[in-house]
């Protein structure tokens, strides 16, 4: 899997996952199983690359669509760091500016802090409940 694919799928995962977020902030006075079922799906999307399933829906035999402005959009936006810059709907043709090509390195870094933040915020959460216990004492049950 090429660089821009990574970036892809870590930008529309956590997209994906932000979305779940919010849902699950819409949704909490609904049971635990529906809010469970978001983070699920959210958890899923991490493991499985959109590539993947354009790739499998590919080999499906489709009806084909011809294609309109806001089929144009969809693929720009679900595909930013791997379309090429020919296929991409563009108003004018400019250049692309220098400054643009440092982008995916620093979306991919501000996800890398932010996951390492994260996990490292669950290990201190893992680690307090593992010294709490190694700190209890069995309780006598009859």
């Amino acid at each position: 899997m090429t660089l821009a694919l990574v970036y892809d799928h870590l930008w529309q995962s956590t997209v994906f996952a932000a979305a779940a977020g919010l849902f699950t902030l819409a949704l909490r006075k609904n049971r635990a199983r529906v809010r469970h079922g978001l983070w699920l799906a959210a958890s899923i999307k991490f493991l499985i690359p959109l590539a993947v399933l354009i790739g499998l829906g590919n080999r499906i035999p489709w009806h084909r669509v011809p294609p309109s402005d806001l089929s144009g959009l969809m693929v720009a936006m679900s595909e930013p760091f791997t379309m090429p810059l020919a296929s991409a709907p563009t108003v004018a043709a400019t250049p692309v500016a220098p400054a643009a090509k440092p982008l995916p390195a620093i979306l991919a870094t501000v996800w890398a802090v932010g996951f390492l933040g994260i996990a490292c915020s669950w290990w201190v959460r893992w680690r307090r409940i593992a010294a709490a216990v190694r700190a209890g004492s069995p309780v006598p049950l009859e």
